[in-house]
């Protein structure tokens, strides 16, 4: 922003305006004033003119200006809208391949599973898988593999449970419970079941459940602390929350970082922030690393947002990608970004 004048500003601004649509304008808006807050070549009193008119041109300028939290409603509303514009964007790819390709009745039956559908990657994977399909018994089994009807996952599970109580101990009928409650994979727990048929020993079960279901013990173990936990310091309503995230996660190393990350917070607010930031929501890694594009795209050269991409692009850890996003906003020279990189991404820096 060195040697930027009021008038040169506001026309920028116009020009986000005219060339983005509203939802990146919106988004280009709020890094603008950030940026306009935190830079030095400005005075006081040119800042305070452009603010104004800012006010005068944008409505609801004003709301975001003085209250922080706004500005991070807003933010999260167009991340939230982006994210389902996507969703409905791979639904309606799917459709179209669909309707071109096979029978009215295989079009309504995918129709109406991937409706409810909002997780991204299985939509995605669904799609790619699809592409390859002429026949339409396979699109009905493709279907049902990454789709599994309400009562499906149980209906699996409790057949294993049938046989494992038939067959073995109550210990043994115990632990591969344990193993398999959480799991919501069709396909795996089938698997499981026609391997189970296969085994006559005790001593061969637990072995089998480690080789189908790997961790699915310690990862309950760990889910169950941190439960424990949240439910001996905070209220229900976080207790629900911290369930409902940490449920279908397998990833012992994440869900110990969140209970380490846990200890020593007294407010419920930090501790929904910590959910928020150790179990992202399906779309939203994708949606900070587009944010994090958009702003160093407008700031910085090309050959910047190249070295960006290429070094977030692998990035599965929010916090890290986060912590990047708000310092990176502070930089105003492309050798601080670039110096940046190592420091937060030290994986991608090594791989090249």
């Amino acid at each position: 922003m060195k040697n930027a004048t009021v008038d040169l500003l506001a026309q920028a601004v116009r020009e986000m305006k005219e060339y983005g649509d509203q939802p990146r304008f919106v988004r280009h808006l709020l890094w603008f004033h950030t940026m306009l807050g935190r830079t030095t070549t400005i005075s006081q009193e040119d800042k305070q003119k452009i603010e104004e008119v800012l006010e005068m041109q944008y409505p609801g300028f004003a709301l975001f200006r003085e209250d922080p939290v706004i500005r991070g409603m807003i933010l999260e509303g167009e991340l939230k809208g982006e994210l389902r514009g996507e969703i409905k964007g791979i639904q309606d790819s799917i459709l179209d391949i669909v309707k071109g390709r096979f029978s009215s009745p295989v079009v309504a039956q995918v129709q109406q599973t991937i409706a409810p559908s909002h997780n991204i990657e299985k939509l995605r994977t669904f799609l790619r898988e699809l592409v390859r399909l002429s026949d339409e018994q396979e699109v009905l089994a493709l279907l049902t593999e990454s789709f599994p009807l309400p009562g499906e996952v149980k209906a699996a599970q409790e057949m294993i449970l049938g046989v494992v109580s038939a067959r073995f101990s109550p210990g043994v009928a115990a632990q591969v419970q344990q193993a398999i409650a959480s799991n919501q994979d069709t396909e795996q727990l089938r698997m499981f079941h026609r391997q189970l048929f296969r085994v006559s020993d005790e001593q061969e079960v637990l072995p089998l459940v480690v080789q189908c279901f790997p961790l699915s013990g310690e990862v309950k173990a760990v889910q169950k602390l941190i439960l424990d936990i949240v439910s001996d310091h905070f209220s229900p309503q976080v207790v629900a929350q911290v369930q409902q995230a940490i449920a279908p996660s397998q990833d012992t190393g994440q869900l110990r970082l969140f209970l380490r990350q846990l200890f020593g917070l007294l407010d419920e607010q930090e501790v929904l922030a910590l959910v928020s930031q150790c179990f992202p929501l399906p779309g939203e890694i994708e949606m900070t690393q587009e944010l994090i594009l958009d702003i160093i795209s407008i700031r910085f050269s090309p050959q910047v947002v190249a070295q960006v991409q290429q070094a977030i692009a692998p990035s599965r850890d929010m916090q890290q990608l986060k912590m990047f996003n708000q310092q990176q906003l502070l930089l105003r020279d492309e050798r601080e970004v670039l110096a940046l990189l190592p420091q937060l991404f030290p994986n991608s820096q090594e791989a090249q």
